[in-house]
């Protein structure tokens, strides 16, 4: 891999540059504004990482889609409001989850043929998952690609775990709400982690704060996890804004939209959200550009502001 990594800076004489996604629906659409930002100024997008919907907009970016296509895609999608039916089609309840999963790989399928593998895609792509097991990230960087997508998206308590082996993965998030670290992996020199974040009302973050702790105390199950179990674990999803902001403060260069919290219930307001990430990039463009001048690989942990 150190190898790769070096003749292919050498060949970019330039620092390569690197975009992490974290998730969030819709939250995550955020990222095809960025995507939009970058192509419009000229900004190089080497290698990419994504977890949930992160990993969504990153499939298809390094598959070959414009910003305006994914644009065009989500807007629809959500306006014409096909993601309900898409899951009632799929709603197969179970100890481990509410939703099947097939029925949004088929669709994202329709996008991306079945057969497609990670060392097709345009673009050094990384997507991770959580072992339920154990803990432990799972990160897929080679192989068929949309496996790794349907691990990426079980946000636990809603999509049944992907069995993998003799264990279970659910959503990356549950680890890392955004996957920068993994742009070590595929030789990125600048990182640049990127995730929309919201407000939650004090109540709100107190409320789920105290139902972790109650889960936290009970015993691990073997096997499949249970529907319950699974629904307190993923409530920490909820204090992820909380985790992705210091993971953000840790990188010099980083996009953090900030969306409103009503925005949370209003899947159709996908365009603004998509505005919203434009806006965050285009503040950033400057550092950006010094960075590329200058070599910088904004790795450091002093934020810009």
């Amino acid at each position: 891999m150190e190898r790769t990594v070096r003749r292919r800076q050498r060949v970019l004489g330039r620092p390569s540059v690197g975009l992490a996604f974290g998730g969030g629906l819709p939250f995550g659409a955020a990222a095809i504004g960025v995507l939009d930002v970058f192509e419009k100024q000229g900004i190089p997008v080497d290698c990419l990482a994504g977890t949930s919907m992160g990993s969504v907009v990153g499939l298809l970016y390094a598959f070959g889609y414009t910003p305006q296509d994914l644009e065009r895609q989500f807007t629809e999608f959500f306006k014409r409001k096909r993601l309900l039916p898409v899951l009632l089609r799929d709603l197969r309840p179970t100890r481990s989850g509410l939703v099947q999963g097939k029925q949004i790989i088929r669709a994202l399928g329709g996008l991306v043929p079945e057969s497609t593998s990670f060392e097709e895609l345009r673009i050094p792509f990384a997507v991770p998952a959580a072992d339920l097991q154990t803990g432990q990230e799972i990160v897929f960087t080679s192989g068929p690609v949309l496996p790794a997508i349907r691990a990426s998206i079980s946000m636990p308590g809603i999509f049944q775990p992907v069995a993998w082996g003799e264990t279970y993965l659910v959503d990356g998030a549950v680890i890392a709400p955004i996957p920068v670290h993994l742009l070590d992996l595929l030789g990125a020199d600048i990182k640049i982690p990127m995730r929309a974040v919201r407000h939650w009302p004090v109540e709100v973050r107190q409320r789920v704060a105290d139902t972790r702790e109650g889960a936290r105390r009970r015993t691990p199950p073997s096997g499949p996890p249970d529907l319950v179990r699974l629904v307190w674990r993923s409530l920490s999803v909820i204090l992820q804004d909380q985790f992705a902001e210091l993971q953000l403060g840790q990188y010099p260069i980083h996009l953090k939209p900030e969306i409103p919290f009503d925005y949370a219930g209003s899947p159709d307001k996908v365009g603004a959200i998509i505005e919203l990430g434009r806006r965050e990039a285009e503040r950033h463009v400057p550092a950006i550009r010094t960075a590329l001048s200058t070599g910088s690989r904004a790795s450091g942990t002093a934020a810009l502001e």
